[in-house]
């Protein structure tokens, strides 16, 4: 286990952009779902809450997942001694996750 223990920015590097891609892929499907249905009978304001909800609050999080994937990666490359160690286990560990 402490072999993985150098290696550990590379793996929450690599879940930071699989979290980065479902963020950013999630509003759209979020408004093909149209969740809220805001009719004519309804006030105006659930029109601004289901942008927030479906548009604003899940590219919140896909900014937030990318800088956290950045700053893991950086530091993914000065732990280990060879950047090829560090790019493919964050590819690998991204791969992984997005499958699942």
């Amino acid at each position: 286990m402490n072999v993985l223990f150098k290696y550990r920015y590379s793996f929450l590097a690599g879940a930071c952009a699989a979290g980065g891609s479902f963020f950013g892929k999630l509003p759209s499907f979020l408004s093909a779902m149209n969740l809220l249905q805001v009719d004519a009978v309804q006030p105006a304001g659930y029109a601004y809450l289901e942008f927030a909800l479906v548009q604003v609050f899940p590219l919140g999080l896909m900014l937030f997942c990318n800088v956290c994937n950045l700053r893991y990666f950086l530091k993914a490359l000065q732990m280990t001694q060879q950047t090829l160690t560090a790019t493919v286990l964050t590819a690998a560990s991204n791969y992984v996750l997005s499958v699942l």
